[in-house]
């Protein structure tokens, strides 16, 4: 209940659930499609404004908003053809899943990050794929200052920018948004 603590204070516009681990998307020819890292996230689309708490950009269809569907990055979807309705098989923990692909995504505005993949999940179906209790962040949104969350949420949670809490520091140089 952090994020139900999160959402009332004073500032917050929007706030949401945030969960990352590893997902390999799993191309036509049966092997993981890159050579990583591979990112799986799990999104929550539902609350109003929640697209600015995501780097991803959808370029077609919708956000997954439950169990057996997923958003993949735009490179990947090129690569192998997939569009969306079509079946995508995705590792998370153990043997690889079929998910529907309801949308493809681009992130921050280009369609590839490097030799990385994303699959982006509902956030309710990610807590379940990767045995997540809670979530890993609560992402918000607004016009708030560190205190104000650290009132609300308490003395032992880490609070960052979003820029400090990057999750996709760990892609090459080059292939990140506006680096170089």
């Amino acid at each position: 209940p952090t994020l139900d603590k999160v959402r009332p204070t004073a500032g917050v516009e929007v706030a949401t659930g945030n969960i990352t681990d590893t997902a390999q998307i799993i191309g036509r020819d049966g092997k993981p499609v890159g050579s990583g890292p591979y990112f799986g996230t799990g999104f929550d689309a539902k609350p109003p404004g929640s697209e600015r708490l995501t780097p991803f950009r959808l370029t077609t269809g919708r956000w997954a908003t439950g169990q057996g569907e997923v958003v993949i990055d735009q490179a990947t979807a090129e690569k192998e053809h997939y569009k969306v309705g079509d079946t995508v098989r995705v590792t998370t923990r153990g043997a690889a899943t079929d998910f529907k692909l309801t949308g493809i995504a681009s992130f921050a505005g280009v369609k590839s990050l490097g030799t990385a993949t994303v699959a982006v999940f509902d956030l309710g179906a990610a807590k379940t794929l990767f045995a997540k209790d809670g979530y890993d962040r609560i992402l918000v949104a607004g016009h708030v200052v560190g205190r104000s969350l650290a009132g609300a949420v308490g003395p032992r949670a880490e609070i960052t920018s979003a820029a400090a809490d990057d999750r996709f520091t760990r892609l090459p140089r080059a292939a990140a948004p506006g680096a170089g």
